[in-house]
Order: structure tokens, then sequence, then C-alpha cells
């Protein structure tokens, strides 16, 4: 422990003299001065912690914990429920129940697999269920709303578009037609 301390009297003292892009100021004298004279003991037991946490549900007082057992209740909280601890600075711990009104999110579900998409690489995979049951018409469009292409009739469950069948990089939306009727109607981004 007393080398610690003649590092920090070493840095509180010439370490801010050191040169760097950032300039240092330098200590308080006073401040130097009174960390020197401290011992060991003293020196450590004004920075010792001995805080203790109040713990509050719904602005409710419910208990005081040291700091020891307050980190293993905090370990308790975060592992068996899905409650949230806020920790103020005064020491104060505020317990906010999970609730599944408050987080959850009403959204429209969209498919899981859609017909069209883009891979890693940026190409354009088709993937048609039953290809030879079921007539398909595949058409893309530029972001004006003018037909780019069309494929009609494909044979393959799965189609891989090369990015150069496409005239330019950007949006395209997508239309994919099954016997006469709309499947799947989208956008894609297309980069080079």
């Amino acid at each position: 422990m007393r080398m610690y301390r003649k590092g920090l009297l070493f840095f509180l003292i010439a370490g801010s003299c050191l040169q760097s892009k950032a300039s240092y100021p330098l200590p308080h004298p006073a401040t130097v001065a009174a960390i020197a004279s401290e011992t060991n003991d003293e020196f450590w037991q004004k920075r010792k912690k001995t805080s203790t946490y109040s713990v509050y549900k719904n602005n409710q007082f419910l208990f005081t914990l040291p700091e020891k057992k307050f980190r293993s209740f905090r370990d308790s909280i975060a592992l068996r429920t899905r409650d949230t601890l806020f920790t103020r600075k005064d020491g104060r711990v505020d317990i906010h129940p999970y609730s599944k009104k408050t987080t959850s999110v009403t959204t429209e579900k969209k498919k899981a697999t859609p017909l069209v998409f883009t891979d890693k690489k940026g190409y354009v995979n088709l993937r048609l269920p039953n290809p030879r049951f079921y007539k398909y018409v595949i058409r893309f469009f530029e972001s004006s709303g003018k037909l780019a292409f069309e494929i009609q009739a494909p044979k393959e469950d799965w189609l891989v578009l090369e990015k150069s069948n496409f005239v330019h990089a950007g949006t395209f939306e997508y239309e994919v037609w099954q016997d006469g009727n709309l499947q799947e109607k989208g956008r894609i981004f297309l980069s080079r």
C-alpha cells in the first residue's frame, strides 16, 4: 500500500509535468501536502466505501442493504427476474417491475420467409414453392414505377439473379404473381 501512495504522490507532483498533447495542470500544493502528511491508515479510511443502499419499489421504501449484500441482491434481480434496477448517486435504488403492457409493441406480423430477398453479397434470390404446379410471374420495377424486367414461368424453385441483370444500383420494387394472384410485393436494395 505504501508503494501505491508513493506512486500517487509522484503522479501528483511530477506526472503532470510530463509533456504530451494534453497538458495537465499542476496540483495545488495543499493537496500534495495533505496526502504526504497522512498515514496509510488515514489515507485508506477516507477512501474506503462504507455505503449502504436504500431499496425502493414504486416509490415505497423496502429495506436497506450494505454494499456487499447489495451486489448479490443486484445480481439475483438481474438473473432471476425481468425487473429493472435504477441506481442513483445518493445510494437510492429503485426497482421497476416488468410489465408486458409497457414493453410490448403491437406490430403487424410479416412473413417469416419472403419469396424475394438479397443475400450477403447483394445478389437477388428467388425462392418459389412448387414452380412446376403454379405459374409464377416476377416483375421488377424501377423506383419511378417503370417496368425494368419480368420473369415468366420459372422452372426452378431457387433462382439467383446477378446484379448485372439490373441496369443500375438502387432500390427496385417487385411483385410476385402466382396463378394471377398477387403473392408478394416489396422492395429490394442493390448496391454495386
